[in-house]
């Protein structure tokens, strides 16, 4: 029961902030594949819950802005902040989707990354299946390199 609860933190981590779940699996003394299996089944269940919960974030990111814009009497205009101009690039060029894809486990945290990936690109086919590759990549890739950075921490701050 212990170990089964130690999956479920590492699934419930890496559905938040995947780049450090594998590293949180290994300080609780789980095996490579165990750290493995639950940083990917967690990525995958949290892109899953934040795609599909998605559309209710940006309706009530919808109505807090027009409540805001109520209370001071002014005309909606749009704001060209250097945030929204980069997502405008992403979106606008040849290899957003990709690169979206790609950068969402790795440093773009998976909630943020699947709204994005929600707004402008939902009309696309396949997109749970190229998530889950590149989510499995990526933790494939996290998992191998956090083993080793852990242990190089324990024999720093240990002897």
């Amino acid at each position: 029961m212990e170990i089964l609860i130690k999956y479920i933190f590492v699934a419930v981590f890496a559905a938040i902030k995947f780049m450090g779940a594998p590293a949180f699996g290994f300080t609780l003394n789980l095996s490579f594949w165990e750290v493995f299996s639950s940083t990917v089944i967690g990525g995958f269940f949290g892109f899953i819950l934040f795609f599909n919960m998605s559309s209710y974030f940006m309706q009530l990111s919808h109505k807090k802005k027009i409540k805001k814009l109520k209370q001071i009497n002014a005309k909606r205009t749009k704001i060209h902040t250097r945030k929204n101009k980069f997502l405008v690039k992403i979106k606008r060029s040849k290899f957003g989707y990709w690169l979206l894809i790609l950068l969402t486990p790795s440093f773009i945290s998976i909630p943020i990354g699947s709204i994005l990936i929600a707004k402008f690109y939902s009309q696309r086919k396949n997109i749970t299946l190229t998530m889950f590759f590149s989510i499995l990549l990526c933790a494939y890739l996290y998992t191998f390199f956090s083993e080793y950075i852990v242990i190089f921490f324990e024999k720093l701050l240990f002897f």
